[in-house]
């Protein structure tokens, strides 16, 4: 298999999992279907190979069948206990919003209410605060999607930008920043105007395995989302919708992808209060028609130094620790390369060491603490070595939960995170932004560069 293949068809199976885990059957199922379809599909392009080739993409093939299989007897079965009749039914459980029914028999008004309700997403409290660096990125996303919404009669013009496209490595802040660009435009909304929603899409809600359905409901997301203006539209993992089209590919995607590029045209032409929003790891996989339908650019590279640190600091403000300064700059030091969500998983697995400290003690003393709410002092167990003095040999089991003290985490907690856990990026893995920016003229960064020489000479 190609590379480009075995990223797509990886991607989707890890996302089937999730929405497994979630309880998200149906589109579990859906993700299982595309996988399968795109290792059938490039199996069959590509060049005659050995026989350890043709058995393990079978296996794989066998796998993810055996599996959609069992999800969809599951789905089956499940519509067979509903009490509802008739298609495009609604129903809520545990704050989640689930839509029973095939598309295929739906009419359009109702085709477009059940697109509505597995997309539209709350808007959360998610700010560009909380996105640590990426300050001169952060500016122009606010000129390009919020300020629009904002002051809508300085933005005239067909010139004007009505799709923005992020890419860079994964782990660096790409979803937040669709959030905070969702949250500051509703918030700053003029009183009296109609608040922005915020839709969240994946190739799943847009595609069907039935033939012409998926031009179908592409057609049918954005007669709705013109009718719920001013809105914002992220697609996350954009690959998987948009990538490279193929003559080998059937029909019904080739379908989705022709009316996507006829539709988000539409809309640029149209100038109304719609406004995309993409982000991809794998910029290079896209389809060279769809990325000029984003009149707007957007690298979020690898953290500097000084970002490493204060995304170091932000995620050590959920735990209790002792680590100064001049550790937390070592650590900093210490995790060139590293994305920042490398940076928050260090931080969540060094969190465990007090945990494991407290749970396998077989020796605890008495030590004096003082209470932050209320200033006074207090003796509480700390867990300890056998010869400490004071140790009195006892578990955490036998003891009284309230009157246990956990450790704080040091900064050798974070160095024996650091020993078990790597970068997920590697220098190499950086090249093809390189070569994306290059091909579109694109200016890159300036801590893009440092960035790969400091990987290189971790």
């Amino acid at each position: 298999m190609n590379q480009g293949a075995t990223c797509q068809v990886n991607s989707l199976v890890e996302a089937a999992e999730a929405l497994e885990a979630r309880g998200n059957i149906e589109r579990a199922l859906k993700k299982y279907a595309h996988a399968l379809e795109v290792l059938l599909t490039d199996a069959a392009s590509s060049e005659p190979q050995d026989s350890i080739f043709r058995k393990s993409v079978a296996q794989k093939a066998e796998k993810y069948a055996a599996r959609a299989m069992e999800l969809k007897t599951c789905v089956e079965s499940k519509r067979k206990e509903t009490k509802e009749i008739g298609y495009g039914k609604s129903t809520k459980a545990s704050g989640s919003t689930t839509v029973s029914g095939d598309s295929h028999d739906m009419d359009p008004e109702a085709l477009e209410e059940m697109l509505k309700q597995s997309t539209l997403t709350p808007i959360g409290n998610v700010t560009m605060a909380d996105v640590v660096g990426h300050n001169e990125l952060k500016m122009r996303v606010k000129e390009a999607i919020v300020l629009p919404f904002v002051f809508p009669e300085l933005y005239t013009g067909q010139g004007q930008p009505r799709a923005a496209l992020m890419f860079g490595p994964p782990g660096n802040g790409k979803t937040t920043i669709a959030k905070a660009a969702a949250h500051a435009a509703n918030a700053a909304s003029n009183e009296g105007c109609q608040k922005v929603q915020f839709f969240s899409v994946s190739c799943t809600d847009l595609t069907s395995a039935y033939v012409g359905e998926s031009g179908k409901r592409v057609k049918a997301f954005f007669s709705m989302i013109r009718k719920n203006k001013p809105c914002l539209v992220f697609i996350d993992e954009l690959e998987a919708i948009f990538s490279a089209r193929l003559a080998q590919e059937c029909q019904s995607t080739l379908q989705a992808k022709s009316e996507l590029l006829v539709q988000m045209n539409t809309e640029r032409e149209d100038n109304d209060s719609v406004f995309f929003l993409g982000a991809t790891n794998v910029p290079h996989m896209l389809d060279k028609a769809f990325v000029r339908r984003f009149q707007k650019l957007f690298y979020l590279g690898m953290p500097w130094h000084e970002h490493r640190l204060a995304i170091l600091e932000k995620c050590l403000k959920l735990y209790p620790n002792s680590i100064v300064q001049v550790e937390r700059k070592k650590i900093a030091s210490f995790t060139r390369g590293y994305s920042g969500a490398d940076i928050a998983r260090l931080v969540s697995e060094a969190g465990l060491f007090p945990v494991r400290k407290v749970y396998t003690a077989s020796h605890f003393t008495k030590t004096r603490i003082i209470v932050r709410c209320t200033n006074k002092a207090c003796q509480k167990w700390h867990p300890c070595h056998d010869s400490a003095p004071g140790a009195v040999a006892v578990t955490y089991i036998e003891l009284d939960k309230d009157s246990v003290c956990k450790p704080k985490v040091t900064y050798y907690d974070l160095l024996a995170s650091l020993s078990k856990l790597g970068k997920t990026v590697t220098p190499e893995s950086l090249t093809p932004y390189v070569d994306f920016c290059k091909e579109f003229s694109l200016e890159v960064d300036e801590p893009y560069a440092p960035d790969i020489a400091e990987a290189k000479t971790h």
